[in-house]
């Protein structure tokens, strides 16, 4: 499988990125091969020269991703209501900020406690367990909503009901450190869904809740909700 990507020198020309580096060395495409000095076909095939390959192929694919999603959203991309969270996101590159903003989520959540985690600043509010199963249940729509428009179904998707989502959850029942591992795990699986996207669908949209979104925009909502309700954590609950 390989992806064309078009080269900043001519709107024409273009470069296949193939799916393996031995498929690279093969392919006799000299902007690819100068991107592998020093690793013959040879080398590659017997497991030789991993590092220098696994590098130079992200600089080839993250290449493409900048080239082409690099950019914030527009108000034609979401609601007006969802820019309170698409803002809160900083630079242009929601991937580079889902990426990090793992390990600033799990430093914080490893301070807290199983006991601390089921305080609750006010009587009606939700415990910490709450709220970490309502960022990881809202991460887990916002990338649904991503992938269906991103794969080119048209057909609207339903609203979510955060209230219903964690009545059902019961997330009192389950050890913080379930919880902790569980965001861990989606969010790794939401890092490989927008790392992994062709560059033609970021800019595809579709309607949830009755609204249109982007997926370009969605990257940037699944970062800003998660910095949103850390905001609360640190300024309400610790």
């Amino acid at each position: 499988m390989q992806a064309s990507f078009a080269c900043m020198g001519s709107a024409r020309s273009s470069v296949a990125i193939p799916s393996s580096a031995l498929q690279i060395q093969k392919s006799g495409n000299p902007k690819i091969r100068q991107s592998l000095p020093g690793c013959s076909t040879l080398s590659i095939a017997k497991g030789g020269c991993s590092n220098l390959v696994s590098r130079n192929l992200k600089l080839l694919f993250n290449f493409g991703y900048s080239l082409f999603m690099t950019g914030r959203p527009d108000s034609s991309e979401a609601a007006p209501y969802y820019f309170a969270y698409i803002d809160l996101v900083p630079g242009d590159d929601p991937l580079a900020a889902i990426e990090t903003q793992l390990d600033e989520a799990l430093l914080l959540f490893l301070k807290i406690s199983e006991e601390k985690s089921l305080h609750r600043y006010a009587p009606d509010k939700w415990s910490i367990r709450q709220l970490l199963n309502h960022v990881t249940d809202t991460e887990r729509v916002f990338c649904f909503r991503a992938l269906w428009f991103a794969r080119g179904f048209d057909t609207p998707l339903p609203s979510f009901d955060q209230n219903i989502a964690v009545a059902g959850a019961e997330a009192d029942r389950i050890p913080w450190s379930a919880h902790v591992e569980e965001f861990r795990r989606v969010r790794l699986a939401t890092i490989s869904l927008f790392r992994n996207l062709p560059p033609g669908a970021w800019l595809r949209t579709g309607i949830a809740s009755e609204k249109r979104f982007s997926v370009r925009a969605l990257a940037f909502l699944t970062a800003g909700h998660v910095i949103h309700h850390l905001n609360i954590l640190r300024d309400r609950y610790l």
